[in-house]
């Protein structure tokens, strides 16, 4: 009972604002396949292997973010770093950029 008459003021915002869903299910199903492999990618690349694990799957939640395949995203970036000159600025193989380049952003509903 004192946990909901402490999470009353957040109770009475979902209640007055149509765009909040009770239901939790599209962030779980988000996080479901972090916590399906998390035992996996701790030994990924042996000691220190969770550093680059961790920056791997943040740039596959960016491309998704902006709705390009990771792996065809990883693929091409990864395969247009060697032509460019050393020191070259590689924040337009980042994936937002990636996607506004070749017009892949979806479009948001407003």
């Amino acid at each position: 009972m004192t946990y909901a008459t402490n999470q009353w003021p957040t109770l009475g915002v979902y209640l007055t604002d149509g765009r909040l869903t009770i239901d939790n299910g599209p962030a779980e199903q988000a996080i479901r396949p972090l916590c399906v492999g998390r035992r996996d990618w701790l030994h990924l690349g042996g000691d220190g292997g969770l550093t680059l694990t961790t920056v791997l799957l943040s740039i596959a939640a960016s491309a998704k973010r902006h709705g390009i395949n990771p792996w065809d995203y990883l693929t091409r970036a990864l395969n247009a770093l060697p032509a460019r000159p050393a020191g070259a600025d590689p924040a337009d193989l980042l994936p937002d950029a990636w996607a506004k380049s070749r017009g892949e952003m979806r479009r948001r509903a407003s």
